[in-house]
């Protein structure tokens, strides 16, 4: 007699309209299948992502421990588990459903993946798959979707009774599984292209143009010298990786000191401390530390200016009515972006503002050496400038 699934496909319609992790839906999915009598011993789902430096997402479940997720980046080759798996059978040869029982005597099976669930006692597999109705041609099976599979230790495998409901669980595992993935993506993408304080920020409401708070930050603005001459030289791919990297080591190093990258300006960076929970001088050693860091983390042959100012900033969405920015503006952004300027004038690779001087702990400020006072461009008076050392 097959297992009455009804309290699943209610339990999985209230998931659909949750943001839980996929680790915490595939656990509670086998457990519910294993009160319903199903002896599941394994169950998996998988899927492309969305996300700039992950390409896939797998979740396996066995009863007894949680659901374990892992990812496969974009460049990370295709194992030989991938290339010989009747998962990437299904997507090549579009097929909805795969059903292999395992106790057979006339092994060996198909696929790897059968001697190796035979080997451990199960005795029949099941998988389906369903798209999100997202086509993209980068990813296996044309569009972005979920895959999932069940294997059970059951004498005599899964009931052909059954089979009509296992089988019509895909779409509400599919639906549960989009929502977190639709979640997921406007997370990653939005931390990836405005950084992770501004995209939090957006998501949890603030996107209304004009809509901007003012808020004490330490703004730090960095230029890489010599890309223009690398660009106009160079062969593009050249530029672009040699560009990426040092990014990526400025972000890490901004990163780590708790501070967000807001924007790449062509060979340019913007990236603010906030004050929360660290204050003035907290905030003014985070991006003193950040700095120096930068200097001593970009490759051979790599030069970077960098100008330091606290201040109020304006946070938030600026722009056209149909492209906004979340970025900082104001007076403070203004006064580091000159500093930066003065920095080839002056000679000195990281320059400051008086104001984030007063504001630094002793420790910095100690190694701070005045310059005098210089004339700001858009500045009325002439702004006191030091040079970290």
């Amino acid at each position: 007699m097959a297992a009455d699934l009804t309290p699943l496909f209610v339990w999985l319609a209230g998931q659909s309209l949750c943001d839980a992790p996929v680790e915490d839906l595939v656990g509670g999915l086998g457990e519910r299948l294993n009160e319903s009598g199903l002896d599941i011993a394994r169950a998996h789902v998988s899927g492309a992502t969305l996300h700039p430096m992950v390409s896939a997402f797998m979740v396996n479940w066995r009863p007894g421990g949680p659901a374990v997720r892992s990812e496969r980046g974009h460049d990370d080759p295709e194992g030989k588990a991938w290339r010989e798996s009747p998962l990437l059978h299904m997507l090549d040869a579009n097929l909805p459903a795969m059903r292999q029982r395992l106790d057979r005597a006339n092994a060996p099976f198909a696929f790897p993946v059968f001697e190796e669930l035979a080997g451990e006692g199960m005795t029949e597999w099941i998988a389906f798959r369903e798209g999100f109705d997202w086509n993209s041609s980068s990813v296996p099976g044309g569009q972005f979707g979920v895959i999932a599979s069940l294997a059970t230790r059951r004498p005599g495998g899964f009931d052909d009774a059954e089979m009509p409901g296992l089988l019509a669980l895909v779409q509400p595992i599919a639906a549960a599984v989009k929502t977190h993935f639709v979640g997921t993506v406007a997370r990653d993408v939005l931390s990836a292209y405005i950084g992770t304080d501004a995209a939090q920020r957006v998501l949890s409401g603030a996107i209304t143009r004009g809509g901007v708070a003012q808020m004490p930050a330490v703004v730090m603005m960095a230029d890489l010298k010599g890309f223009t001459r690398l660009s106009n030289t160079r062969p593009i791919g050249e530029v672009v990786a040699r560009l990426n990297d040092c990014f990526d080591r400025i972000a890490i190093a901004v990163g780590a000191a708790g501070g967000h990258v807001l924007k790449f300006i062509g060979d340019g960076v913007l990236a603010i401390f906030l004050l929360e929970g660290r204050g003035e001088a907290g905030a003014a050693a985070a991006a003193l530390a950040a700095a120096e860091a930068i200097q001593g983390a970009l490759p051979d042959g790599v030069a970077v200016d960098i100008g330091l100012n606290i201040g109020e900033v304006h946070y938030g969405n600026i722009g056209a009515a149909g492209r906004l920015d979340f970025t900082a503006i104001g007076p403070a952004v203004n006064e580091a972006a000159r500093l930066e300027s003065l920095c080839g004038v002056l000679g000195r690779p990281i320059l400051v503002s008086g104001a984030l001087a007063a504001a630094a702990p002793p420790a910095w400020r100690a190694r701070l050496v005045p310059l005098g006072r210089h004339a700001l461009r858009g500045f009325d008076d002439p702004r006191e400038v030091l040079a970290l050392a």
